[in-house]
């Protein structure tokens, strides 16, 4: 089997039904190992679970799906600003720094809780110092 290569935001995964990021490890016999971002013991996952990269990850916009990388990086631009958003952040809060980090985002199709996974994910990475979301070479990538 061949090994996979994953760096960057390629490495690390959403997993369906569990909170949080992970860290990929290892590719195992069943499927892959991953290491939760926050700490604690790596386990298996098994090849039938959905695992998604933050780099394969979009959000919806009124043209083409903007991948997640893109939002991440033009807010990084004010990391500050949406650092600041939180669970105990209000709805209209968080919908109005949405906007701003996406003008165009798809309002029938992302929703308030994509939203707010995506400032827990964006404020995850960067309290690991995971916060070089640049965009590169699609083939070099594969």
């Amino acid at each position: 089997m061949r090994k996979l290569e994953r760096k960057g935001l390629k490495a690390i995964l959403s997993l369906s039904g569990k909170p949080g990021l992970y860290r990929y490890v290892a590719n195992s016999r069943w499927g892959i190992i991953v290491e939760p971002l926050e700490g604690g013991a790596r386990f298996e996952v098994s090849g039938l679970q959905d695992v998604s990269s933050l780099y394969d990850i979009a959000i919806y916009t009124d043209d083409a799906d903007m991948p997640l990388r893109k939002v991440y990086a033009k807010m990084a631009e004010n990391k500050d600003r949406y650092l600041a958003i939180t669970s105990k952040t209000s709805d209209e809060e968080v919908r109005a720094a949405f906007k701003e980090a996406l003008p165009n985002y798809d309002s029938q199709r992302v929703y308030l809780s994509n939203m707010r996974k995506a400032f827990k994910w964006f404020s995850l990475l960067n309290a690991h110092g995971l916060t070089d979301f640049s965009d590169y070479d699609e083939e070099s990538a594969q």
